[in-house]
């Protein structure tokens, strides 16, 4: 897709952006003015299952501690008090050594291992999903080309987000609104939202 067509903002109503539709059975692509009518494509017997996972905060910047370098972490996920993480330029960093938070400068990580592209880092301390609110920010898609703002807090969630832990919005759920939700009641559409 050309840079052009790709928008840095949201529209302001979650569901008055453009809607792509493949057909499966001509693989012809075709557009709708408004994803307002992806209601159009819905058939009797249909069923629409959400993804109620909540994006955290869990893009950090860290700084090296013996250098000046920073490095951008996406922590993924934790087993065994050591987090799985994504982090650029990781090549650079060794095995034991020390970064902490950028934001706050009190958290503070240990290079355990590193396996193919994940750095497996070891908190000082326990980190629970208010650490992240206080040294993270939403991980917005780099083809943004931007950085994240207060009202992706809120914009870069899915109006049916529950459960806080995920890196990453289920993207088409960002355009369902609360009047596309009345529509699929009032029709009575299978779903699982």
């Amino acid at each position: 897709m050309s840079e052009e067509r790709i928008a840095r903002y949201p529209v302001a109503n979650r569901d008055e952006s453009r809607l792509m539709v493949l057909d499966v059975n001509t693989g012809t692509i075709s557009s709708e003015p408004s994803f307002k009518n992806v209601i159009s494509y819905l058939k009797e017997g249909d069923l629409l299952v959400a993804n109620h996972t909540k994006v955290s905060k869990r893009r950090v910047y860290l700084r090296s501690k013996t250098k000046a370098r920073i490095h951008e972490a996406m922590f993924l996920e934790e087993k065994e008090s050591l987090w799985k993480c994504k982090i650029r330029n990781s090549k650079k960093l060794k095995m034991g050594e020390q970064l902490c938070d950028e934001k706050t400068k009190q958290i503070l990580f240990t290079i355990e291992r590193k396996e193919e592209e994940f750095v497996f880092l070891k908190p000082k301390h326990s980190l629970q999903e208010e650490d992240f609110q206080q040294i993270g920010e939403i991980p917005i898609p780099p083809y943004l080309k931007r950085n994240a703002d207060s009202e992706d807090e809120i914009r870069y969630q899915t109006l049916f987000a529950k459960t806080p832990g995920s890196v990453a919005a289920p993207t088409a759920g960002l355009h369902f609104s609360e009047n596309i939700f009345k529509t699929l009641k009032e029709k009575k559409y299978n779903s699982a939202l």
